[in-house]
């Protein structure tokens, strides 16, 4: 999803090129406000893609110059959770914990 971002006396708005959604609360915010946005929404990705990774491997993968086949576990996943962030957070969280990842360098 792409973003559309108007600035006017040094504040921003931010709109979803998508939905065309703002994606704040107010109607002008800080850049502070804007750079958190920025970093929230990529942490999100990064947690997705992390679950997406721990779902999909072997499969998916180029293993032995083989690529392993499809499988459905992320999308059945999403699915019963009704593609939830809460639920892909704690997702997330239980994985980091199973496989004893410190995230905090």
């Amino acid at each position: 999803m792409g973003l559309i971002i108007k600035e006017k006396n040094h504040r921003y708005n931010i709109k979803s090129s998508v939905s065309n959604e703002q994606l704040h609360d107010k109607k002008w915010i800080s850049e502070n406000d804007v750079k958190i946005l920025l970093i929230e929404r990529l942490y999100i990705r990064f947690i997705e893609d992390s679950v997406k990774a721990y779902f999909d491997f072997p499969d998916r993968y180029m293993i032995n110059s083989k690529i392993g086949k499809s499988n459905r576990k992320y999308y059945e996943f999403l699915e019963k959770n009704k593609y939830s962030t809460k639920s892909i957070v704690k997702k997330f969280n239980e994985i980091i914990d199973k496989l004893k990842i410190d995230l905090k360098w």
